[in-house]
């Protein structure tokens, strides 16, 4: 059944918060994914080599850019997230 009066949406700041996180997740992931495959690399490729060296550190230089703006955010909005749920808890919704 579905109630009318349920707001499921999140909060833009909530949701930013969200999709940073994500984001920085999978590229920390990648990156320790990407820097395993470069220690058990044996080829003579040179540019496959330039490559898997870099590019890991790249990702989770992103990755930290993304953690940053996860924290600011969260550290901006969180008064105004906790207003917000007070305001609804005060409305009787």
């Amino acid at each position: 059944t579905s109630i009318e009066s349920c707001q499921c949406d999140f909060l833009p700041s909530t949701k930013g918060i969200a999709a940073c996180t994500i984001i920085a997740s999978i590229f920390l992931g990648l990156s320790i994914i990407l820097l395993f495959i470069h220690s058990i690399n044996i080829s003579e490729n040179y540019s496959i080599g330039v490559c898997l060296s870099f590019f890991p550190f790249i990702l989770i230089l992103l990755a930290f850019i993304f953690i940053l703006i996860t924290l600011i955010l969260v550290g901006s909005y969180l008064s105004r997230d906790i207003m917000y749920v007070v305001r609804l808890a005060n409305t009787g919704m």
